[in-house]
């Protein structure tokens, strides 16, 4: 007799697809007491099926089965277990780790070069009005209008360059009107990059805005920009350097701020329908996935240390696999759960890969704790630097605790460094 998964089910299975190897690995945690001699002597054995895997026997009477997202050939199977070290607070738990070819390939979730991230221009399109996500406080001038959105280059074009021109080339007519490298805000458009959009001072409501006055660093730099209501953070503003107290461009966060857009109008319709306002929002995570995923495709960089503004490093960061297919049905925290949106399946168990997530593999280690290999690291050309606030430094921090926390509590740490994943979009 075989029993489906169920939330509470004290087997906790956390499943990694490899597209380019056509490999499934799960790691099968066991708690008391369905190990054990207590129950049944030794571990118990594991049956693989092409849809799902026995571990019997649980007891005299039951086994359980764990559903797999995709067919598999049963006689590849290899085992490896390891039992954990037992305490009076946390009694003895065994992994068992089961490795598996697939039945057939899958489509492996590689990152389009031409994907533009979360919000491109052409989401953007029929822009209505920008607010404050905190306090929802407008930020668009009443009086002007926004016509026409733009998607920017990567901030890699210029290195790109260099793999796509086999003979030197020069670009500074492109950079005619450029201040330290800064395109500059075009009035009525908004452009629009992976993590934020230009703005000009016209197309804003300035007096919603608070600005960090430009002599109180250094000329050339990007200064503060907060909402005026709540003081939370929006973006940054770059004044301009011919122009003494003219703002250049005003660059806004999009994760920072909510956009509405208006949906387009057939022009047959008749009467007019009332327009409609839909609302676009993604939360910071889903920005800085895709920011290391930006990183990895356009410099090979595989390492990274994310530091605050202040230059303080926060948290180290090796990207271990960035293609991959994860799910897991263990527990945590309802926070936890909804951070890293679990689709398990009502029965406990997966059916496709439409239930699994693409995700980068990690290890990661805060720079407090080891800050003799964060100095390092900082000082390593090869490591890339990725700097925000430290209310979104500690984001990052939280998800990937909460990855970690999914995993066995033996596979949980590796080369003195914490494993984790981070979700992708």
């Amino acid at each position: 007799m075989a029993a489906g998964m169920s939330a509470d089910a004290p087997v906790r299975v956390y499943i990694e697809i490899l597209p380019n190897l056509s490999t499934l690995s799960a790691s099968v945690c066991l708690e008391p007491p369905l190990h054990g001699p207590s129950v049944s002597p030794g571990l118990p054995r594991i049956i693989p099926r092409s849809g799902h895997v026995l571990i019997a026997p649980v007891s005299a009477n039951q086994a359980i089965k764990v559903p797999l997202p995709v067919p598999i050939e049963p006689a590849s199977i290899a085992i490896t277990t390891s039992p954990s070290t037992a305490s009076a607070a946390a009694p003895a738990s065994s992994t068992i780790d089961i490795k598996l070819n697939l039945a057939r390939p899958i489509d492996a979730p590689a990152r389009d070069p031409s994907d533009l991230g979360p919000l491109p221009a052409a989401s953007l399109e029929n822009v209505l009005d920008i607010q404050c996500h905190a306090c929802k406080l407008s930020l668009l001038d009443p009086g002007s209008a926004i016509t026409k959105t733009v998607n920017l280059p990567s901030e890699f074009w210029y290195e790109l360059m260099d793999c796509w021109a086999c003979h030197q080339e020069d670009y500074s007519q492109f950079q005619k009107d450029h201040q330290n490298g800064v395109i500059p805000a075009k009035e009525s458009t908004m452009l629009v990059a992976n993590t934020h959009v230009l703005l000009h001072t016209r197309n804003l409501d300035m007096t919603h805005l608070e600005c960090e006055p430009a002599e109180t660093a250094e000329p050339g730099n990007w200064k503060k920009v907060c909402c005026s209501r709540c003081h939370e953070s929006l973006g940054e503003c770059f004044y301009d350097l011919v122009n003494a107290g003219n703002i250049f461009a005003v660059k806004v966060f999009k994760y920072r701020v909510d956009f509405w857009t208006a949906a387009a109008q057939s022009a047959s319709a008749s009467p007019p329908a009332p327009m409609a306002r839909t609302l676009h929002h993604f939360p910071f995570m889903a920005y800085f996935v895709d920011q290391v995923m930006e990183y990895v495709s356009a410099h090979a960089t595989f390492r990274f240390v994310v530091t605050a503004l202040d230059k303080t490093p926060f948290l180290i960061m090796w990207v271990l696999n960035w293609n991959l297919l994860v799910a897991t049905n263990a527990g945590g925290s309802p926070e936890c759960r909804r951070q890293l949106g679990y689709l398990w399946g009502e029965n406990g168990g997966l059916t496709s890969t439409e239930n699994m997530f693409p995700a980068i593999k990690v290890l990661y280690s805060s720079c407090s704790s080891n800050p003799g290999l964060a100095a390092t690291w900082c000082a390593d050309k090869q490591v890339e630097q990725i700097r925000y606030r430290t209310d979104s430094c500690l984001d990052v921090l939280r998800t990937l605790e909460a990855a970690t926390s999914t995993l066995p509590p033996d596979r949980r740490v590796l080369n003195g460094f914490s494993v984790g994943y981070l979700l992708r979009s």
